[in-house]
C-alpha cells in the first residue's frame, strides 16, 4: 500500500493523492517494519529521486514496493520534461498504489472461492480498477480485474447492471478484506473508505481448478455477504501466511460506519453463474434453464475429449487441497490400540482424532452449555458434516486396494480420472471382511479369506446356499451402470465401463467404507456425504438408508438400482442406462441373500446381548453400567442388537452455525436411524458420514450431544465395552 494513505473521506477516496514530502512523516507513523535506524531510509524511500526509483522499484516488495509505484508528486512530474515524454516508465503500472487481500467466489457456485490479491489504482473521481493475482509473489498469475466504485455511482446503474456488482459491506466488516503491507491505523483509515463501495470482478483464469492457462470464459466473481460462507481453512492459510487475525480485525472494524446495501447489488450471490457467453455479450440476467433445479442437465455441455484432461489436470492440486483440509480437521497418525482387532485381525486405532481449538481441552469443552460452544465457535470442526472431496462434483470413490482387487480379479477400472478416496487404510474396515451366515453359523467365517466377486462367488458358496440366494449374491456381484461409471461419454472413469456392483461398496456383505453423496437432498452442497454402511445384521432391522428410512430391505435394493446409482434422478438413470429389476424375482432373491449377513460372535454377550459377568472384565463391567446409566446410549441403543429401529434428531445445529466448507453446507443434521451397534469395532467410520474416525471420537462427540459429562476413566471404560458388542 502507498505510504501516501487512502484518504479517509469519501469524496477524496478515488481521488489521485501524491506523495507527502518526508517531512510530514513522523517516526511513530512509518510502518512498524521500519526500526528507528532505518527511518531516515523510510524517508528516503518516500521520495525517491527518479534515478533510485528505476534501481528499486523491481526489487522491493509489499509497503516499499507499493510506495514506490505510488503517484509522484506533481513538482517532480513537472522536471522531468521531455526525457520523461520520451521514456514514459511503466506508464499505468507506476499509478499502482493500493495492494489488498480478499477472497472471491464463482457466481452462482459459493463452493469455488479463491484468494485475491487486488493491486488498484486511481482512475478518476468514484473509479478504482485492479489487477487481482493469485498471490503476492514475484511468479504471481494475473487471474482476473475488478473495477471499484462509490455507492453513488453504484446507485445510478441500470437495474440489471447491478445484478454484475458485490457489495464491500461484510468483507471489510468481518476482516476478510485486508491491507496487509499498512499499518493498523491506515488500515482502517483504508476500510472506513471501502465499506460503502462495490466491486465488479472477473475471473480469467481458474487457478482453483488446477488450470495451466487461461482457459474457458471469463466468470464473474463475487464477494462474500455473511458468516459461514467462507471456508475456515482458507482464511485460517490466508491469515498464517500474512501473520494476521481475521477475527481481531472484526473486533477493531466494529465502530466502523456502514450503511445499509444498496438494492440489487450481489445478485451472483443468489442465481446461477452469470458469464460471457461465446458471442462475448455479457448476460446480466440469469435464464429459466439455468437456475438452480432439481435435474442435472441430461446433455453433456462439454465433450469427453475436453472434460477428461481438464479435470486429470486438476486433480493433483484438487486433492492436495482436500489432504490439507482432513490434516487440519484430524490427527490422521497410524495409532493402533494394544490387542484390540477387527475379526479377521486388523488392529482398531485408538483415541479421539477430531482436532480441538488452541487452549481447548475435551473437558473444558464438555464444562460449556452449547450455546456457548456455538457462541465462541469450538465445537470440533471434524464434529461437523464431513465434505465429499469434490462436493460440487460428488460421486462414488474406492479405496485404492478396492481399485486393485477389482481390476485384478474382474478387469474392471473403479479408478476416477478426477478424484481419489481420501481417508487412510488405518481408519478403515478390513479387506476382505469377514463373512457369517445366519443359516450356517456352525461355520463361523466363509469367506476364506477372498472378496467375494464374480470370479469366484460359486466356487466359494456352491453348496452353502440354496439356488435363490446364489441366483441373489450373483446380482449383487452384477455391475450395472451407474453416474460416474457407465458407457456414455459423461462419465469418470477414463474408458467406457460396465458400471457399479453393490458389493463394490458393500465388500463380503459388509462394508470397505467407500463414499457417495445422498441423492436425497438439493442443492448439492446440501447432499450429505455417505459412509457405506454394513449389510450386517439387516435381517433385525426395519429402516433403510441413514435419512430415507425405506421400510424394507426390498424396497432399499430397487431404490439403490433406480435412483441412488443416479443421484436420485430418473431422468439420468435412462440416459445412462437404468438397470430396472424384477420385483418378484431378482429384487426378492437379492434381498434374501442380504439377511444372510450375521454379526460377528461376541463371546463376552449373553443371550439377551449383556455382559455375561464371568467372561467380562471390570472396565468392560463399569462401561456397561454408563452405557444404560449415565452416557444415556442405551436410549436408542437396545440390546440385543443395539438399535431401537427409528430415527433420531441430535440437534447439532445447537453447536455450530452453518457454513459452507469446501462447497458442503455444514448445516444440522436432521433425523438419522439408529445403526445397530453389535459389531462396531469392525466398521469404522463412525456416524451416517463418517466424519467419526474412531471409537473415542464417537464418545466424545455424544458426551457434547447428550450433555452427559464423562470423566476420562468413564469414557475409557465406556470405549472397553464398545469393542465387545
Amino acid at each position: 500500500m502507498s505510504s501516501s494513505r487512502w484518504p479517509v473521506s469519501e469524496h477524496a477516496l478515488f481521488t489521485p493523492v501524491s506523495l507527502a514530502p518526508a517531512n510530514e512523516y513522523s517516526d511513530d507513523e512509518l510502518p512498524a517494519a521500519f526500526t528507528p535506524s532505518s527511518a531516515q531510509l523510510a524517508r528516503t524511500l518516500m521520495n525517491p529521486t527518479p534515478a533510485l526509483k528505476r534501481l528499486l522499484g523491481s526489487a522491493c516488495a509489499g509497503w516499499c514496493a507499493l510506495t514506490l509505484g505510488a503517484q509522484a508528486p506533481a513538482e517532480s512530474r513537472e522536471n522531468r520534461g521531455a526525457a520523461a515524454d520520451a521514456h514514459p516508465g511503466n506508464g499505468p503500472i507506476d499509478a499502482i498504489h493500493a495492494h489488498v487481500c480478499g477472497f472471491h467466489f464463482y457466481s452462482g457456485d459459493p463452493t469455488r472461492a479463491l484468494r485475491a490479491e487486488h493491486y488498484c489504482s486511481h482512475l478518476a473521481t468514484g473509479v478504482l480498477q485492479c489487477v487481482i493475482y493469485d498471490s503476492p509473489a514475484r511468479n504471481a498469475r494475473l487471474i482476473g480485474i475488478e473495477y471499484i466504485i462509490s455507492e453513488a455511482l453504484f446507485v445510478a446503474l441500470p437495474e440489471e447492471e447491478k445484478k454484475l456488482w458485490h457489495s464491500h459491506r461484510y468483507e471489510v466488516m468481518s476482516g476478510l478484506l485486508v491491507a496487509p503491507d499498512l499499518t493498523d491505523k491506515a488500515e482502517k483509515a483504508l476500510m472506513q473508505d471501502l465499506v460503502s463501495t462495490y466491486g465488479k470482478c472477473w475471473d480469467f483464469w481458474q487457478v482453483d481448478r488446477g488450470d495451466k492457462l487461461p482457459l474457458g470464459r471469463p466468470q464473474l466473481m463475487m464477494g462474500f455477504t455473511a458468516d459461514g460462507q467462507a471456508d475456515p481453512t482458507m482464511v485460517a492459510s490466508r491469515d498464517r501466511e500474512l501473520a494476521i487475525d481475521s477475527e481481531k480485525l472484526k473486533a477493531a472494524r466494529a465502530d466502523i460506519p456502514t450503511r445499509p446495501i444498496a438494492a440489487g447489488a450481489d445478485g451472483g450471490e443468489k442465481t446461477a453463474a452469470i458469464h460471457i457467453k461465446d458471442a462475448l455479450l455479457a448476460r446480466t440476467a440469469p435464464t429459466a434453464s439455468d437456475r438452480i433445479s432439481s435435474y442435472a442437465p441430461v446433455a453433456s455441455g462439454e465433450p469427453f475429449a475436453g472434460v477428461q484432461p481438464r479435470m486429470t489436470q486438476a486433480k493433483p492440486a484438487l486433492m492436495a487441497s482436500h489432504l490439507n483440509f482432513l490434516a487440519a480437521r484430524y490427527d490422521l497418525a497410524n495409532r493402533p490400540a494394544d490387542g484390540v482387532v477387527m475379526s479377521r485381525g486388523k488392529p482398531v486405532q485408538q483415541g479421539a482424532r477430531a482436532r480441538l481449538a488452541p487452549g481447548v481441552t475435551w473437558e473444558r469443552l464438555a464444562a460449556l452449555t452449547p450455546d456457548e460452544i456455538r457462541t465462541r465457535d469450538v465445537f470440533p470442526a471434524g464434529f461437523r458434516p464431513l465434505p465429499h472431496p469434490n462436493h460440487a462434483e460428488g460421486g462414488m470413490l474406492f479405496p485404492h486396494f478396492v481399485i486393485a482387487e477389482i481390476q485384478r480379479q474382474e478387469q474392471r477400472d473403479l479408478a476416477r480420472f478426477d478424484l481419489d478416496f481420501d481417508l487412510p487404510d488405518h481408519f478403515l474396515p478390513e479387506f476382505p471382511a469377514a463373512i457369517y451366515l445366519t443359516t450356517r453359523a456352525d461355520l463361523g467365517d466363509v469367506s476364506q479369506g477372498q472378496v467375494v466377486t464374480l470370479d469366484n462367488y460359486f466356487a466359494l458358496f456352491n453348496g452353502l446356499l440354496n439356488p435363490k440366494q446364489l441366483e441373489g449374491l450373483r446380482l449383487l456381484l452384477t455391475p450395472f451402470p451407474q453416474q460416474q461409471f457407465n458407457a456414455t461419454d459423461d462419465r469418470r472413469s477414463a474408458r467406457p465401463s460396465r458400471g457399479v456392483a453393490c458389493f463394490d461398496c458393500h465388500a463380503n456383505g459388509h462394508t470397505n467404507a467407500a463414499t457417495h453423496l445422498a441423492g436425497d437432498a438439493r442443492p448439492q452442497a446440501f447432499r450429505h456425504r455417505i459412509d457405506t454402511p454394513t449389510l450386517r445384521g439387516v435381517n433385525v432391522q426395519q429402516l433403510f438408508g441413514s435419512q430415507r428410512a425405506l421400510k424394507s430391505v426390498e424396497d432399499f435394493t430397487e431404490f439403490e438400482q433406480r435412483a441412488a446409482y443416479f443421484d436420485g434422478d430418473p431422468v439420468i438413470a435412462v440416459k445412462k442406462g437404468v438397470n430396472v429389476l424384477d420385483r418378484g424375482s431378482q429384487v426378492h432373491a437379492m434381498a434374501e441373500m442380504q439377511a444372510l449377513f450375521d454379526f460377528p460372535p461376541a463371546p463376552k454377550l449373553n443371550v439377551l446381548g449383556r455382559l455375561d459377568p464371568k467372561k467380562a472384565t471390570v472396565p468392560e463391567q463399569r462401561g456397561q453400567d454408563l452405557f444404560f446409566g449415565k452416557a444415556q446410549c442405551a436410549s436408542c441403543h437396545v440390546p440385543p442388537y443395539y438399535t431401537d429401529n427409528s430415527m433420531h434428531d441430535l440437534q447439532t445445529g445447537r453447536f455450530y452455525a452453518p457454513r459452507l466448507v469446501r462447497g458442503a453446507m455444514t448445516t444440522a443434521d436432521g433425523p438419522i436411524k439408529t445403526f445397530p451397534l453389535r459389531g462396531i469395532k469392525d466398521s469404522p467410520p463412525y456416524l451416517h458420514d463418517g466424519r467419526l474416525l474412531t471409537l473415542a471420537d464417537t464418545i466424545e462427540f455424544f458426551n457434547l450431544i447428550l450433555e452427559t459429562h464423562l470423566s476420562v476413566e468413564e469414557k475409557t471404560d465406556l470405549e472397553a465395552f464398545l469393542r465387545v458388542l
